[in-house]
């Protein structure tokens, strides 16, 4: 079973692409160096485009995986929080890959740190929502608007405002604040022009750390930019990027060669072939860059 928190791509996104070099879903769950001495390539050069005469890169939109069920997922779709369940066999675990030119629009964080479960820093919004949501130790924090500060009709009103967070503009680009990022699942999902939250659908994003304030760029949308604190602790101001701001692309991970495969291929025909066989780096790492 998969873990919480992994970046798949469905298998029905996947297969006219990689139908075209003769590969099926099944190969691909083999260790590289057993793909790359059946294939020629690797997994990763269908998608990076190495493999098309034009070299464009082909774009699948990462699926999260949200929780897990005997041999199923709830998996939400990061561009658009659509939520679906899935078999194990309908997904390809894998990596994103995140355009670091993107610009940023971020909400100043309230809290984040380390806590209890059961002890939420943070007392409820004004309509009684969690100010906080708890995840992999942390709790993490948003800051909400008011009625008073609210920028929609929806979120002004007196009767039953719908919730919105502070949505700023820093003069910053994701390569800026990527080494800083940690995934975090189980927050509002935010309108990434407004901060309006949607009840109907569960976000995802990353909590980023910048060593001071950064300078915002001159628009109406960055109004009290200057007036909201983000949380801080030991010089880091932390602010909290929705995943539906980002560009982002699927990417099969790299998938470093068993003690198993190694003890085979050993056993038929030794080491040496190995090294004329796979020359690249097989260390796995993240795509977030």
């Amino acid at each position: 079973m998969l873990a919480v928190g992994t970046v798949v791509a469905l298998v029905s996104d996947l297969a006219p692409w990689i139908a075209t070099y003769g590969v099926t879903p099944e190969d691909l769950r083999q260790q590289d160096p057993e793909f790359y001495q059946q294939f020629g390539f690797l997994p990763q050069d269908i998608l990076s485009g190495e493999l098309s005469p034009t070299n464009a890169p082909i774009v699948i939109i990462p699926w999260i995986i949200l929780s897990q069920k005997k041999d199923s997922y709830l998996v939400m779709k990061a561009d658009s929080g659509q939520k679906k369940t899935v078999k194990h066999s309908e997904v390809v675990a894998g990596d994103w890959e995140i355009s670091g030119n993107t610009k940023l629009a971020w909400t100043p964080c309230s809290f984040y740190g380390w806590g209890e479960p059961n002890t939420p820093p943070l007392v409820p919004l004004f309509d009684g929502s969690p100010s906080c949501v708890y995840y992999q130790n942390n709790w993490v924090g948003l800051q909400h608007r008011t009625t008073e500060t609210a920028l929609t009709p929806s979120t002004r009103r007196a009767d039953k405002p719908k919730l919105s967070t502070y949505m700023f503009y820093p003069r910053l680009r994701w390569k800026d604040v990527a080494s800083t990022a940690e995934l975090v699942l189980g927050t509002p999902w935010l309108n990434p022009s407004n901060g309006k939250v949607a009840k109907s659908k569960i976000g995802a994003g990353f909590v980023v750390s910048v060593d001071s304030i950064p300078a915002y760029y001159s628009s109406w949308k960055n109004t009290g930019s200057d007036s909201v604190e983000p949380f801080s602790t030991n010089n880091k101001y932390y602010y909290y990027v929705p995943i539906n701001q980002l560009t982002l692309t699927f990417r099969f991970a790299k998938k470093e060669a068993t003690k198993n495969w190694f003890c085979i291929n050993w056993c038929l025909s030794g080491f040496q072939h190995l090294f004329n066989l796979f020359p690249q780096n097989l260390n796995s790492g993240s795509n977030i860059t």
